[in-house]
């Protein structure tokens, strides 16, 4: 009998290891399905679900007021019921995470540390604390963001006095002048598509990085910024802002609204500022973007390349009615092809105030200007030239 035993002992040892290995295989062979949090079910807050969220989770936000500071540093997917039923709010304070020439630069969402993360289907709103360089939505330290179908609004103080309040809805990355955990500003890295931008303080949607670091990238299309005078601190506003190390691509978007309504404002682009659509403002040398096929409105100009000399590919724009000039290329080359402009002063100008610039403007059709097509500005022994071509 007792051989009898161990006979089936060591038989039963013998299959144990390959019923195992044969139990892992079929567990193998299930589908695997990533993680799902609910909010408010499962957390009450946003927050505290990607606290507990694993990378790779998503988190899906049923319609609510959150009134948060949501911090994201792992890979995450947050959706939520739609623009207007699922709403992250500003609490009365934020986080100060850098600093501004001493002031605290905060935002309502936060993407940081390397990680990737998709938004859609969201409210965010102000308003922002007064004295704060605060943002909607911002990505720091060489993450990436994808967000669609989303509006982010109120992003300006709504009580005063307060002092040159700074508000802008999306920004990707923190110029050298913000000072982050030790080092002079940061890149980052979007997708913006199909995004509502509105009531913001400066700018609807801003691409920047340190001029001598690694650039942040973005590509912003199918969206519409709108500007519109703040009623809490007047400024020059831009729609789209495409600065210093920065690679992106701005096309089919609708930018409008974007004036200056400060005591400085006016046409003159020597002495005053004015309110722009989409501005590429001192953008280096290893950088390039693209602009094509935006509808510019009602902007006091619709496109500026401004110290950024061949920078930027602008072609196939539509501009309607804006303001003083419908593009300006200003101190440093640059060429600008198919453009539709309607309306306004000027057409195109070309400007040199620092440095000899030429405008090679290559089958732009302009009509309809009360000034003129196109015009030279030039002051200080620098000569700008406009060279227009049919095509």
């Amino acid at each position: 009998m007792n051989q009898f035993r161990n006979a089936i002992t060591r038989r039963i040892d013998f299959v144990r290891p390959a019923l195992i290995a044969l139990g892992f295989l079929a567990l193998a062979s299930l589908p695997v399905h990533a993680t799902t949090i609910v909010v408010p079910r499962d957390y009450s807050t946003i927050q505290a679900a990607v606290n507990a969220a694993p990378s790779g989770a998503t988190i899906s936000v049923l319609r609510g007021i959150y009134v948060e500071e949501i911090v994201i540093a792992k890979d995450l997917t947050i959706k939520g019921d739609g623009i207007g039923q699922t709403i992250i709010q500003a609490p009365a304070t934020l986080t100060s995470f850098a600093t501004q020439f001493g002031r605290p630069v905060v935002a309502i969402v936060r993407i940081t540390d390397g990680v990737h993360v998709n938004l859609s289907g969201l409210t965010v709103t102000g308003p922002l604390p007064c004295g704060t360089v605060g943002a909607g939505i911002r990505v720091v330290k060489d993450a990436t963001l994808t967000v669609e179908d989303s509006h982010v609004t109120r992003v300006w103080p709504e009580v005063g006095p307060c002092p040159a309040p700074r508000g802008r809805g999306i920004v990707v990355g923190l110029p050298g002048n913000v000072q982050i955990d030790g080092q002079s500003g940061s890149n980052g890295h979007g997708i913006i598509k199909d995004v509502t931008v509105d009531q913001y303080q400066e700018v609807g949607i801003g691409v920047v990085a340190p001029s001598m670091a690694a650039p942040s990238t973005a590509t912003i299309s199918e969206s519409t910024i709108t500007g519109g005078a703040s009623p809490f601190f007047p400024v020059a506003q831009l729609g789209i802002q495409i600065a210093a190390a920065t690679v992106a691509e701005v096309k089919e978007n609708r930018v409008t609204g974007n004036a200056c309504t400060a005591a400085f404002c006016g046409r003159d682009l020597l002495n005053q500022g004015q309110g722009v659509g989409i501005i590429l403002l001192t953008v280096t040398a290893a950088s390039m973007s693209e602009i094509s096929e935006n509808d510019l409105s009602e902007n006091d100009v619709g496109i500026y390349q401004l110290a950024s000399p061949n920078r930027g590919k602008i072609s196939e724009n539509i501009l309607k009615d804006n303001r003083f000039f419908g593009i300006v290329i200003q101190d440093g080359d640059g060429t600008t092809s198919e453009n539709s402009i309607k309306g306004g002063e000027v057409g195109i100008a070309v400007v040199a105030t620092t440095v000899n610039t030429v405008g090679l403007l290559k089958g732009d059709k302009i009509k309809q200007t009360s000034v003129m097509p196109v015009q030279e500005i030039q002051c200080c022994g620098f000569t700008a030239t406009a060279v227009v071509q049919d095509r």
